[in-house]
Parts: C-alpha cells; sequence; structure tokens
C-alpha cells in the first residue's frame, strides 16, 4: 500500500501555493480547475479519479483568514481543510453472509486514504484498467503554526500508518451502521464522535471529515442472475465521489518572507496532503 502519488501530489501542491503567489491569473485557474491546472501547468494527473474531487479555496474573505503574521500561520476554524466521504450507509443485503462480502469488497476497491491503489474500479471481469470517473472563530483563538511549532506527529517522513488505521475503524463503522440506525445518523451528524467510539479511536488529523450516505451505490453480488451481470465477480458501483476541500494560504505581504512561510507551511503538514496535524 503505497503513498508514492501523496507525495507527487503533496510537492506539487506546495509548487501550485508559491506560483499561485506569483500570479493572480494562475490562482484563478486553479481554482476553477485544480486538477486540470495540476495536469497543465506540473504535469501531474490527479490520481484518486474513481475516489475523490479535489477542491481548492481562496482562505481570505468572510469566513476568515489563512495569513502570515510576524513569524507564523494564523488561520480561522473555519478554513480547515476537510474530506467530505459519501459511503454505502445501508447494508445491500439482508443476508449476513452476503452482507460481510460486500464489506470485504468494499476493503478491496477503497482500501486506505490517498494510498497509491485508492478507487480501484471493478467490474464484472475484475479491476477496471481504464477507468472513468462517475458523473467564525476569531483568529486570536485560532491554532498556530511557527518557526517553534516543532516536527509533525512521526516526523517529516510520510507514512500510511495513520491511513490505514483509519480505514480500518472506517469499515468497523460502516458494518455498524448497516446494522444500528442510530449509529448511522450519529455518523452522519459527528463523523469524529461516531469513531471515537470504536476502540476509542481519535482521528490524528486537525482536519474536518464528514460522512455523508451514497444512497445510489450498488453492490453486485457474485453470480450470473444479478443485474449487471457480475460474471463470478462481486463489487461496488459507487454514485458519488468523496471530496478534499484545501484552503490556499493567504500570500505574505512582505514578499521576503516567502519562501519561510512556504517552508513553515511544509513543515507543518508534510505527512499528510492537507496542512494542519496534530
Amino acid at each position: 500500500m503505497g503513498m508514492t502519488k501523496l507525495l507527487e501530489f503533496r510537492t506539487v501542491y506546495m509548487r501550485s501555493i508559491a506560483t499561485a503567489w506569483a500570479s493572480q491569473a494562475f490562482q484563478n485557474k486553479l481554482i476553477a480547475d485544480p486538477t486540470g491546472t495540476l495536469l497543465d501547468s506540473f504535469g501531474f494527473d490527479w490520481p484518486w479519479k474513481n475516489a475523490c474531487t479535489l477542491e481548492i479555496r481562496t482562505a481570505d474573505g468572510p469566513q476568515g483568514k489563512f495569513e502570515w503574521i510576524d513569524d507564523q500561520w494564523v488561520w480561522s476554524q473555519n478554513l480547515l481543510d476537510s474530506l467530505t466521504m459519501y459511503l454505502p450507509l445501508t447494508a445491500p443485503s439482508t443476508d449476513p453472509n452476503a452482507t460481510a462480502m460486500a464489506l470485504a469488497d468494499y476493503y478491496r476497491q477503497r482500501p486506505s486514504l490517498f494510498s497509491d491503489d485508492w478507487g480501484t474500479p471493478y467490474g464484472p471481469t475484475g479491476p477496471v484498467t481504464s477507468p472513468t470517473a462517475p458523473g467564525g472563530v476569531p483568529l486570536s483563538n485560532a491554532p498556530v503554526i511557527s518557526n517553534n511549532s516543532g516536527a509533525p506527529v512521526g516526523g517529516y517522513i510520510p507514512s500510511d500508518d495513520e491511513f490505514s488505521a483509519f480505514n480500518v475503524v472506517l469499515l468497523s463503522a460502516l458494518a455498524k451502521a448497516w446494522k444500528n440506525p442510530g449509529f448511522k445518523q450519529t455518523l452522519q451528524i459527528d463523523c469524529a464522535a461516531a469513531l471515537h467510539t470504536i476502540r476509542d479511536y481519535k482521528m490524528p488529523w486537525n482536519l474536518t471529515i464528514g460522512i455523508l450516505d451514497d444512497a445510489a451505490a450498488q453492490w453486485t453480488p457474485p453470480n450470473a442472475s444479478a443485474s449487471p451481470p457480475s460474471q463470478g465477480q462481486s463489487y461496488w458501483t459507487f454514485s458519488k465521489l468523496n471530496k478534499l476541500t484545501l484552503y490556499l494560504p493567504t500570500k505574505p505581504s512582505n514578499a521576503d518572507a516567502e519562501p519561510v512561510a512556504l517552508a513553515t507551511y511544509n513543515a507543518t503538514g508534510a505527512e499528510y496532503p492537507f496542512t494542519c496535524c496534530c
């Protein structure tokens, strides 16, 4: 379960921030078409087309700011990067054996967030080789990133341990939601609180994660009479993609501070595609 593509994205995103600071036209293009701009400008082809879309917003508006003040980054809690996940929260079958198989298929197709094989699509004959995607907290109370913040959790070398742990808990939550309507509702209202009920799990990221129901997701059982025919292969067909929303940090008012600001931004969140980790 490699994380090479995540590293590539991290590098390209840092270049995008620097370029956006230098060019308003590039920033406008990046916000209007994030993945297309990353491909056109840096040759980076968004690798998770079958699992997640990318949204980039400015961090200087009525909802708050994300800016470099003196020697540190300060941002509003309203500007936390976010991941919205659409999960099939209704059991695809009343047969426990079939439900277990469906859960295993989900884990096979979406094994870990931002791993190199995250979102591998399946069809009647197995993996699809040429996939296509389906259609104000005051600043004074905000967390602070500075040169004295220290290394990210786990160091500067990206690790998939946290992502793997999250997916194990997420799979447990999915199974629990299929059996318990109350938990299903809680999962959609307060994802962090719901996941904490599973072995006291606590998300390691300062990131807003929301879970919504992909009610149109379909599980195809492994039998020839299935519709569509499965040819012995069981698999999920998802109707909604997850969405990663990132906020561009505001350009420092002092151009001389830009290299330090960019380096500090990168060092604080080096393990993740988003910037803030606990």
